[in-house]
């Protein structure tokens, strides 16, 4: 093959042997133990088997190139199941989206429920995030005065990586909504403030179909409707077969990134994961103030969204997680429009935090 060696071929072939094995053991587990469980065991396996697949590599020659013939393989489905994630994004927050302002529509009652949640979701999310930037600068600064740990995240995760950008100011993030120069162009780059103004806009015309005087016309508004709750009941199924593929993705991500991070950088990555989980420790004593406000407990958030977190943690990605997380508020009771409007514009403006 181009750019490898017939020796760096054959030492590298058995890390795909092994590796494939794994996923079929992985496979087996799977139909034994909960799905929570799967995500945990398929986080900790990846992470072992990609430390022994490093250090025993290390010893052979061509072992770091033969690791990284390997990767160029298995990492076809850490790649696959990213961009599985991010093709679902847009289709999701349209029809649910419009699919819950077109049923809060039809009962005054629901329509003030949705307006009522959907202003507490802003306030709240613009509190936390002003909230969490302050816990963030805080522990960076307490943790960059260790000698040996830096704080560049981008070393170690590369960024965001799920098509969008964090916007610099709440300013930023409004203006974001009409960045797109098409609806074409929204949905290609997954940028999801203008899908949700979009969202907005085909609702109100589809509302104003149903109310018009001319029959004709108001029939084709309803049929408009139907199509679009044929299109959120199709996407929820695209959800839930893509969320059981999430432990072979988090395996693969894992895997990946234990086997070719040099031992070396490991200090500094301690460093920088410590003063996240710190920081995110933080910030989980005030989510559960609120959840406490609310009646939540942290055993059942934890029931109900441990696997939005283990998502979280693993892919290093907001946007590829908020999928689950929709499917994890509703788990708690929260309506469906108000879980999709939350958790998209909560992706959005949280990266500020």
């Amino acid at each position: 093959m181009d750019g490898y060696s017939w020796l760096t071929i054959a030492i590298g072939l058995p890390i795909l042997v092994v590796v494939i094995a794994a996923f079929w053991g992985l496979w087996k587990i799977g139909k034994k133990v909960s799905f929570l469980k799967h995500m945990i065991i398929a986080l900790l396996g990846g992470l072992v088997l990609g430390v022994i697949i490093q250090v025993v590599y290390g010893f052979l020659p061509n072992g770091s190139e033969s690791v990284l013939f390997a990767f160029d393989w298995i990492d076809i489905v850490k790649t696959a199941y990213s961009n599985l994630l991010r093709i679902m994004i847009v289709p999701l927050v349209l029809v649910a989206i419009i699919t819950g302002i077109l049923k809060a529509s039809d009962s005054s009652a629901e329509g003030n429920k949705v307006g009522k949640g959907a202003a507490i979701a802003i306030g709240t999310l613009m509190i936390t995030c002003g909230i969490a930037a302050v816990f963030a600068v805080a522990t960076t600064y307490a943790f960059e005065a260790i000698p040996g740990l830096s704080m560049s995240a981008a070393q170690f995760l590369g960024g965001e990586g799920a098509g969008m950008e964090a916007n610099s100011s709440f300013v930023g993030t409004f203006l974001g909504i009409f960045a797109a120069d098409n609806i074409f162009g929204a949905i290609s780059k997954n940028t999801i403030l203008p899908v949700m103004f979009l969202s907005l806009v085909f609702s109100i015309i589809i509302i104003n179909m149903k109310k018009s005087e001319d029959e004709s016309y108001q029939a084709a508004g309803a049929k408009v409707q139907s199509a679009i709750n044929v299109g959120y009941e199709f996407t929820m199924g695209l959800v839930e077969f893509v969320i059981g593929l999430a432990p072979y993705g988090v395996f693969a991500f894992i895997l990946s990134f234990a086997a070719k991070m040099p031992f070396e950088n490991y200090l500094a990555l301690a460093g920088f994961v410590v003063a996240s989980y710190v920081a995110m420790l933080l910030m989980w004593g005030v989510h559960f103030l609120i959840m406490f406000f609310c009646g939540v407990t942290p055993r059942r958030f934890f029931r109900k969204c441990g696997k939005s977190m283990i998502m979280a943690f693993s892919t290093r990605s907001s946007m590829a997680t908020m999928p689950t997380t929709i499917k994890n508020m509703e788990d708690l009771g929260v309506e469906p429009t108000l879980a999709t409007f939350s958790a998209t514009f909560g992706t959005c403006v949280g990266q500020n935090g």
